[in-house]
């Protein structure tokens, strides 16, 4: 019936995005314009950002600033779906977004398609106010730059916040440096049972694996 035809249109642009063929990129751009192209936009989004067609990349980035903050998320979150590097260049605003989801979404595009220099644009993201936030960036951070990211990650060890301590925890023990032991041993004196276990257990396992480096280089 009429009443649900949006959904034929709306399966026809997910499928173009898998397609991933640029001649599709004008006919997603056209939707957005249809009436009740509110009820499918999500998925135009993404299918326009799988593209990688610079224009398609284009057309959704606008949507980033939309007032609407759900129409923000939408657009935002289409950008985690994309190969193309060039997309940075339009999610970098967002991550000055006042809606922390938006935040969230673009940290998360350019931990999948950024490379070393982009981690600079995460440094402040550390000491944002929101949570998770903080949290994914200090993901995102250690994916891109790896234990180059210790020197950030460690000052999250007294962050206010219980998650965000025992997220910094576990980055730390997964970079497996020996530059995190000491900083893992100083926060035995946190107030948190459960992070204190866990740092037990990662000031352990690190401490194992810089004895077997040290033994591998004698031999």
């Amino acid at each position: 019936s009429g009443d649900y035809q949006w959904e034929i249109r709306e399966r026809a642009a997910k499928a173009l995005g898998k397609i991933k063929d640029q001649r599709a990129v004008q006919g997603l751009i056209d939707m957005l314009k249809n009436e009740d192209a509110d009820m499918m936009l999500g998925t135009i989004f993404q299918s326009l950002v799988q593209q990688g067609d610079r224009k398609g990349i284009e057309a959704v980035a606008l949507y980033l600033k939309d007032p609407d903050a759900a129409i923000r998320r939408k657009a935002s979150s289409a950008f985690v779906y994309s190969e193309n590097a060039a997309a940075i260049d339009y999610i970098t605003d967002a991550l000055v977004d006042e809606d922390s989801v938006v935040k969230c979404n673009a940290i998360e595009a350019i931990g999948n398609i950024g490379n070393e220099k982009d981690a600079l644009l995460l440094i402040l993201l550390l000491k944002d106010s929101d949570i998770d936030v903080r949290k994914i960036a200090a993901e995102v951070m250690v994916k891109i730059i790896g234990e180059k990211a210790v020197k950030y990650i460690l000052p999250l060890l007294s962050d206010k916040d219980r998650g965000v301590r025992k997220k910094a925890v576990e980055l730390l023990t997964n970079i497996g440096s020996a530059a995190c032991v000491d900083p893992l041993i100083n926060i035995l004196k946190d107030p948190d049972q459960e992070i204190c276990e866990e740092a037990i257990a990662s000031i352990a396992g690190l401490s194992l694996q810089v004895s077997s480096r040290e033994r591998l280089k004698d031999l």
